[in-house]
């Protein structure tokens, strides 16, 4: 068993902190999106199943609006920036 998703989200809301620069109040938001995606994740493999290409998507899109709810328009453009492609898109 890999580590809770707590830990998972409070590492990923930390370099997100780092590389924005956010506030208190920002890295919470981002927190919590991150903390609900990593349950959501954890639930699916705990019933034994990875998510499909079409769940992962909208696990991630929910995720997403999170990000965009805690950030400025600036600092999720850079945000966007930062994540890798998907492959749909680095084929186009």
């Amino acid at each position: 068993k890999g580590p809770a998703p707590e830990a998972l989200a409070q590492r990923k809301a930390k370099s997100v902190q780092q590389q924005l620069k956010l506030n208190e109040e920002q890295y919470k938001g981002i927190y919590e999106a991150e903390l609900n995606y990593q349950k959501e994740l954890e639930t699916a493999h705990a019933n034994g199943y990875e998510p499909g290409p079409g769940q992962s998507m909208q696990m991630n899109m929910t995720k997403d609006q999170g990000y965009k709810k805690a950030l400025t328009a600036a600092q999720y453009t850079k945000y966007e920036s930062m994540q890798p492609k998907a492959a749909s898109e680095t084929n186009r």
